[in-house]
């Protein structure tokens, strides 16, 4: 981007040479902003959580808090965790865990750098175990 803010190249400038000089230009006539809005909502999944398998169970990874559900398959069977949220406004994240085949799961929590007096909170029905580390 200029100095000004109006005029864009694709290019590297650093790339540039005389015999290809990269310039730059008022408008595109393909925009980079649909494709990278497109991509954007595509990937957004990936900034929340990711998830995977490990030791005949399942392990979900949250990274950010916000209102959002995520289904993941394990070979014993589905598991949807779903993260309710109004943060930072009031302060508590929600999650209900679905595991009819009660496959074996470690949810981890992302806690960040400024949360120095944070201590989760879990409700869990008796039936259940909870392992904190």
């Amino acid at each position: 981007m200029s100095l000004n803010g109006k005029a864009f190249t694709y290019v590297n400038q650093l790339g540039s040479s005389e015999a290809d000089k990269s310039g730059r230009e008022d408008w595109f006539w393909c925009a980079c902003f649909p494709p990278n809005y497109s991509r954007l909502f595509g990937s957004l999944g990936g900034y929340l959580w990711h998830f995977g398998q490990q030791d005949k169970g399942a392990y979900i990874n949250v990274h950010l808090y916000t209102s959002a559900k995520v289904a993941c398959a394990a070979d014993e069977g589905p598991i949807e965790l779903e993260q309710s949220s109004n943060w930072p406004w009031d302060g508590t994240v929600s999650f209900t865990l679905q595991n009819k085949n009660q496959v074996p799961i470690i949810v981890r929590l992302r806690i960040p750098a400024w949360a120095n007096n944070f201590t989760p909170r879990p409700t869990i029905p008796s039936e259940h175990q909870v392992v904190s580390s």
